[in-house]
């Protein structure tokens, strides 16, 4: 156990992230408590009382904003990486590099699933002793369940970045391409497939695993902005089991890449030419699909290929290659 997690550097990572954890736990614990404190002095108000069942996806609409605050936990945490001194002192000290890694990516977790329950359990509180409200008591269950889910994959994808890259705004580009390019490929692919063949729907002959709802942050957006069923989110035990298969290898995959990381990379955006243009690639990639898929879509549905579109996605790809 001691060459995987040491309790010293593990405080120490609670409190390297505590500015940022205090502040985030506060924005998400107030942003949720305003809507049944509304409720209840709206309620007061009324002179007819009719109790309100809150479903899951209203109980705490705010606490979405812990998924886009989790990469800056990561990056925060793992920032001596982009420093070429500090990432030497980090790679000296006498523990092992799993053990660091371990180490301080539980302290962020801890941070983020601490912000997610208590924010669930202070919300329940105060949905609880409003009268005219009632939910099912399994939301205080699922909806932290489903919140470490998703938090712990993105995590796990920022963790990854950070070891790929050397810049934070590599590290920032990275994360994200690793979070959606397999969803947005896929969703491009079928969207063309469907448009050449209509009488195919290939989303259906491929499984679930293509639709970008199932991969669990989109899934949790799609269901508070988009009107998808919670069912399909919060009561899909593959989805769920699925998701902590990837959350757990993504975890496993930063450590590998963690333990055999160079501290030259530090200050670079790549390690070496070929991997600086096969990022440069991917990056690109969506954005050239993105235009294929436009003109294939435009073609076979008989819409007629909008010229200003196509110049307008080809800039944006041409543009994309040459930043980065």
């Amino acid at each position: 156990m001691k060459n995987y997690f040491n309790i010293k550097l593990y405080k120490e990572g609670l409190k390297k992230v505590r500015l940022l954890g205090i502040a985030a736990a506060m924005i998400s614990i107030l942003l949720c408590a305003i809507f049944p404190i509304i409720h209840m002095v709206e309620g007061a108000k009324v002179s007819y009382k009719a109790t309100d069942v809150v479903t899951i996806t209203e109980f705490a609409v705010p606490l979405f904003l812990i998924m886009f605050i989790t990469p800056f936990f990561v990056i925060s945490m793992f920032s001596y990486l982009n420093e070429r001194n500090k990432s030497d002192f980090y790679h000296s000290i006498p523990y092992k590099r799993i053990c660091v890694y371990f180490s301080f990516l539980s302290a962020v977790l801890t941070w983020v699933w601490g912000i997610i329950i208590a924010t669930t359990l202070i919300t329940g509180i105060l949905w609880t002793i409003n009268p005219l409200v009632t939910y099912s008591p399994s939301v205080l269950f699922l909806i932290p369940l489903v919140y470490i889910l998703a938090t712990t994959m993105i995590a796990g994808f920022f963790t990854i970045a950070m070891t790929l890259t050397g810049t934070p705004a590599s590290n920032v580009a990275i994360g994200i391409l690793l979070m959606f390019f397999v969803r947005i490929t896929g969703a491009l692919f079928t969207n063309s497939i469907n448009a050449i063949v209509p009488i195919f729907d290939i989303s259906y002959s491929l499984g679930a695993f293509l639709e970008p709802t199932y991969f669990l942050p989109i899934g949790i957006l799609a269901s508070i902005f988009a009107g998808i069923e919670p069912s399909q989110l919060y009561s899909n035990i593959p989805m769920l089991i699925y998701s902590l298969v990837v959350a757990v290898a993504l975890v496993a995959i930063g450590a590998i890449l963690y333990k055999s990381r160079k501290s030259e990379m530090a200050g670079k955006s790549a390690p070496s030419t070929l991997l600086q243009n096969i990022y440069r690639c991917a990056i690109t990639l969506p954005f050239a699909l993105a235009l294929t898929s436009i003109i294939i879509t435009s073609h076979y549905r008989e819409h007629g290929i909008d010229t200003a579109t196509v110049f307008i996605f080809t800039s944006i790809t041409l543009l994309v290659y040459y930043l980065y």
